[in-house]
């Protein structure tokens, strides 16, 4: 089936469940509910706001549209479409690839995004001693670092976190802080760091280091709070010399530019004018964004978020000068709906893989997952390693033998051989992979998961109303799209003679402009274009030459040819437009180069010819008679199942707040 014409159709008009005392009027005795017209606009509006701010004629519109679906999904009713084998059997595929899906979604992903917010509504401030461990260290040598940081752990118990952290963290950055990381939020930290700060309460250090690609952690959460949100700030700049002699002289400036802004002898914009020389935030009055706390250096952020909306900060100093501040703004944490794409892609990119190997672990301890160990070391060594599944015999060398041997049991269910080897060659991304005993066990493992997560999804989503609410929408659509099929498409005519008949009345609308062809020589250098453009005043095929000399891509065998285009397409185009056919102009500098061309011919603005107008005819020519096909099947439909509108209705609907 054509997947983009049903995915429209689903898209379009679904059926929301009536409950108003409203109608619009009724379909062989059933009501068209005000509410349901509502909660359907609103949804093909992109919204209740903007439905709700639509004229009586796009009301009509859609009427129209919903009542034609209606009628539709009556016709199908009393053809009994539904009973149809190739639906239910395009119904049952549909249900299988799709409740894999939905169920990650609701099992793991949505559940992950919910916890990820949670902590992103939280900051944390924590200390850490890191131990690095290097690349291709021995397990002898790792093993000795491990056990550095247990006892490290272990001494923290009478000793100060700070003076360990100088002692022993190899983190530059912490280290003479006392290891103090300042404020963190989710998404700023390697996921297990990440982990083990937000299982810590306040005062507590880790009870055994933590494991990440820099090396070992120790890390103890010093502080946690609700977030403070995003402030916004502008801010002057005075920049120290290189040498930092100056320090003194900038503090004494920026201290008494300071004093004149709080005592408003001076506005902070005509500050940030004369005395900033930050130039590119100086263009914009200063300011220079917005930022979470977790962003911030922790005295500046303490400084920032303590200071007021509207008010300066006293001057803050910098390794490279002094800043002054003004709060401009300061908003709460943004929601979870605001946040949820970027939650999405954090999780995708850092969490997913390593939650969905745990989550297909749980699922093959929950239906007891067993395999036929010998037969699968005997199948994974079955295959010509030179071959890979898109070979048309890879299974050849199979015995017939083993295809219905039971490879694996999960729940009630039981894989053989060749139900593993069907899946395995359906995949796509198992094509090209060559079938050594490492591939085949990995494809095996892959199929099984497969085949588990399908199983466990077809039983979880009955637990879920959403998706078959879900099912009933692609229901209908298949439904539909399959009236369509008989009673519009295979209805339509067309042939060479109608597209002709349909282009004498139409031809207006096939209009070329003014259009041009040139040949181009483009060349690096205005040098190469002089010497080039004096050997065809001389005589020299313009041809020959863009053949030899042209270095635009693609264009040396056409010998410099573009085809004919709008003499707006380019500056080449219009620069063509104004000289004459067979004219050669001279160099002129376009794009990276150098370009010289010639003007081969012009086609002023006229109609297309049939031919070249052949393929907007015929899409013309289709949308033209699935129109009129379409509303003569609807006609047909309105008496059949005897249709009562009553549109002046319509100016009522809108006026209750929108369904939550």
């Amino acid at each position: 089936m054509i997947r983009a014409a049903l995915a429209f159709l689903i898209g379009a008009i679904l059926l929301a469940g009536c409950g108003s005392s409203g109608t619009l009027g009724t379909i062989d005795g059933k009501p068209i509910t005000i509410r349901e017209y509502e909660d359907e606009f609103a949804r093909n509006k992109a919204g209740w706001e903007n439905a709700a701010k639509s004229d009586l004629k796009e009301r009509r519109d859609f009427l129209d549209l919903y009542v034609a679906y209606r009628l539709k999904l009556r016709e199908a009713e009393e053809r009994g479409i539904l009973q149809d084998s190739t639906i239910q059997n395009e119904l049952r595929e549909y249900r299988r690839s799709v409740a894999s899906t939905y169920i990650l979604e609701k099992e793991l992903i949505e559940p992950a995004l919910r916890e990820l917010y949670e902590r992103r509504k939280q900051e944390l401030r924590a200390s850490h001693i890191l131990l690095r461990v290097p690349p291709f260290l021995t397990p002898e040598d790792t093993l000795d670092i491990y056990q550095l940081a247990v006892s490290i752990i272990q001494q923290a118990d009478t000793t100060a976190f700070d003076s360990l952290a100088v002692k022993y963290s190899q983190d530059p950055g912490s280290k003479n802080n006392g290891g103090d990381l300042g404020w963190f939020t989710q998404g700023r930290m390697v996921k297990p760091f990440e982990d083990a700060a937000y299982a810590l309460n306040p005062g507590e250090i880790t009870k055994t280091p933590v494991r990440t690609n820099f090396g070992y952690h120790i890390i103890k959460l010093t502080a946690r709070e609700p977030h403070r949100g995003m402030v916004t700030v502008s801010h002057i700049l005075r920049r120290f010399d290189r040498s930092k002699k100056d320090t003194s002289a900038v503090r004494d400036t920026v201290f008494k530019v300071w004093e004149r802004i709080r005592n408003g002898e001076l506005s902070f914009q005509n500050a940030v004018a004369r005395y900033s020389e930050d130039t590119t935030s100086r263009a914009n009055g200063g300011t220079i964004g917005s930022y979470a706390r977790s962003q911030l250096p922790p005295a500046l952020a303490t400084i920032l978020f303590s200071t007021p909306v509207g008010q300066v900060t006293v001057p803050y100093e910098a390794a490279y000068g002094y800043h002054i501040f003004k709060i401009t703004d300061h908003r709460p944490p943004p929601s979870l709906a605001e946040l949820a794409t970027e939650l999405r892609q954090t999780y995708n990119q850092q969490y997913y893989q390593s939650d969905y190997g745990q989550y297909l672990h749980n699922l093959k301890k929950k239906y007891g997952l067993a395999f036929d160990v010998i037969l699968r070391h005997e199948l994974a060594g079955a295959f010509d390693s030179t071959k890979t599944p898109s070979a048309p015999d890879w299974r050849s060398h199979v015995a017939e033998e083993l295809l219905l041997r039971q490879l694996c049991t999960f729940a009630e269910t039981s894989l053989t051989v060749a139900d593993v080897l069907d899946a395995i060659g359906a995949q796509e991304n198992f094509a090209h992979a060559a079938l050594t005993r490492y591939n085949v066990n990995v494809m095996i493992d892959r199929v099984v998961e497969m085949k588990i997560l399908e199983a466990h999804a077809l039983r979880a989503v009955e637990h879920y109303p959403g998706f078959a609410d879900l099912m009933r929408e692609y229901e209908k659509g298949v439904l539909i799209y399959r009236l369509d099929q008989d009673e519009v498409w295979r209805k339509m005519e067309m042939s060479d003679s109608l597209l002709r008949a349909f282009y004498e009345k139409t031809k207006q609308e096939y209009r070329w402009g003014d259009r041009v062809q040139i040949a181009e020589i483009h060349v690096g250098s205005d040098s190469v274009a002089t010497s080039l453009y004096g050997r065809i005043l001389r005589g020299e095929q313009f041809d020959s030459l863009a053949a030899q000399y042209t270095r635009r891509p693609g264009f040396a065998g056409k010998h410099g040819l573009w085809d004919l285009m709008s003499v707006y397409a380019n500056d080449l185009t219009l620069k063509a437009d104004s000289m004459e056919v067979g004219s050669v102009s001279p160099p002129f500098r376009y794009e990276t180069g150098w370009s010289i061309i010639k003007v081969i011919a012009k086609d002023p603005a006229r109609i297309k010819t049939f031919d070249e107008a052949l393929q907007e005819v015929a899409g013309k020519y289709q949308e033209h008679e699935r129109k009129a096909l379409e509303r003569q099947w609807i006609e047909r439909l309105k008496e059949k199942y005897r249709v009562e509108l009553h549109p002046e209705r319509l100016s009522d609907a809108f006026a209750r707040p929108p369904t939550l």
